[in-house]
């Protein structure tokens, strides 16, 4: 492992342990718990798009949890559309250690992210306190892009990609019930949906995701670690 990038991870590392485990930390854990629910339901959103329907809002809510009110037409792409959203943490985890590779590539993608975030509250999200909250979040994203240092610009995207990282094995176990209560209410759950859709259990595509989901972030991180040393 080259020195620069196994020094630029420990500084990820020690950021992401501290905002998860330094007293006081919870007031920037929200904004990041809520970022990792929006990754989940844009994931649902532009599944939906890309197969021609269309997302009509995102719900944000103060607990974390959230639902996308998306439109498609009955049957594999309905289930298409759940797994949408259980592989958009991974997904953009395993983009976001691809960019950490360069300087350059970082940058962009925090600026990409900031962008994004930001487009997707105005057009599509609705949901009480959790909207300042995420303004902030995309604010301060394009700030750093904008203003940081490429080394303070890699922590970030690397910081980002191990919460996504982290999200996506600590809520495994999401994978494998078919319903789950979102702000209160029994909704059937993403796998459920699939397994509704399509033939075989819902056990069964949540175990599949899950193992796809691990080997693109694990394929990933070590090309990271394995790729050429930055300047």
């Amino acid at each position: 492992m080259h020195k620069h990038r196994g020094l630029t991870l420990l500084a990820a590392l020690l950021v992401l342990c501290g905002l998860h485990y330094m007293p006081g930390s919870s007031i920037f854990l929200y904004p990041l718990m809520l970022f990792d629910t929006m990754v989940h339901e844009m994931g649902h959103g532009l599944t939906a798009i890309l197969l021609g329907g269309h997302l009509q809002k995102l719900e944000l809510f103060t607990d974390g949890s959230g639902v996308a009110w998306s439109a498609v037409e009955p049957g594999w792409k309905q289930a298409a559309v759940a797994a949408g959203g259980l592989l958009g943490p991974p997904f953009l985890a395993a983009f976001a250690f691809s960019a950490a590779r360069s300087p350059r590539a970082a940058r962009v993608w925090v600026l990409g992210m900031g962008a994004f975030l930001l487009g997707c509250l105005i057009l599509f999200v609705r949901g009480g306190m959790a909207w300042p909250f995420m303004l902030v979040m995309s604010l301060a994203l394009l700030a750093i892009g904008l203003r940081a240092r490429a080394g303070a610009v890699q922590v970030t995207t690397l910081v980002l990609a191990l919460e996504l990282s982290v999200l996506t094995y600590s809520r495994s176990d999401y994978l494998f019930v078919d319903s789950a209560v979102i702000n209160g209410v029994q909704r059937v759950s993403d796998v459920g949906a699939i397994a509704d859709r399509l033939a075989l259990p819902y056990w069964f595509w949540g175990g599949l995701i899950g193992l796809f989901s691990a080997l693109l972030i694990g394929w990933e991180a070590r090309s990271y670690l394995r790729s050429t040393r930055m300047p």
